[in-house]
């Protein structure tokens, strides 16, 4: 998938994410975390995330912006390799989350923590929406290093706009929702 679709993927499974399950949870109900600023990061995290597998790609636009990581992560892995597994995603996620427990306090953790759940959420939209093209995934990374895929949507093609059109529906659903809980009595 290009750019575009893997932005609309992130914002969609970050406001699904937050409006599903992150705002429903205990911290967040007891009015110290339900400032707009919790999920405003969480979003942004989201979208950062979702373009961050790309980096071992020369090409992308985090690659682009930052070249030197990129050629080290493309050299050091390829294309679609570590960054685009799930294991190593889930992996990363949980080092950062034990770093940041141990290392942070207060509020400055909380953010921590929701910045890199919002990463997560945005980095695993970008490798199911990979999931979706002919090229795969490298599923059972670091065990194996083939690639599974769930279609066969060609990169750029009809199916990908198809499903960046249906992403950003369900996000005009998702946020007409909440705008319509605002109005109930």
């Amino acid at each position: 998938m290009k750019y575009p679709a893997h932005v609309v993927g992130g914002l969609t499974f970050g406001i699904a994410a937050h409006q599903y399950i992150l705002q429903h949870l205990p911290i967040m109900k007891s009015g110290e975390f339900s400032t707009l600023m919790f999920p405003a990061l969480f979003i942004s995290g989201s979208l950062f995330g979702s373009l961050l597998p790309d980096i071992d790609h020369r090409g992308s636009y985090l690659g682009r912006r930052l070249p030197l990581l990129s050629r080290l992560a493309n050299a050091t892995m390829g294309h679609r390799g570590a960054t685009h597994a799930p294991f190593v995603t889930v992996t990363l996620t949980t080092i950062c989350a034990l770093g940041i427990h141990y290392l942070l306090l207060g509020t400055i953790q909380w953010f921590a923590l929701t910045l890199l759940a919002g990463i997560t959420t945005g980095s695993l939209s970008h490798i199911f929406l990979d999931a979706l093209t002919k090229s795969g995934i490298p599923l059972l990374y670091p065990l194996s290093n083939r690639h599974f895929r769930l279609a066969s949507m060609k990169t750029g093609g009809i199916g990908e706009i198809i499903i960046t059109f249906l992403m950003m529906f369900l996000i005009v659903c998702m946020c007409a929702g909440n705008i319509a809980q605002l109005f109930k009595p």
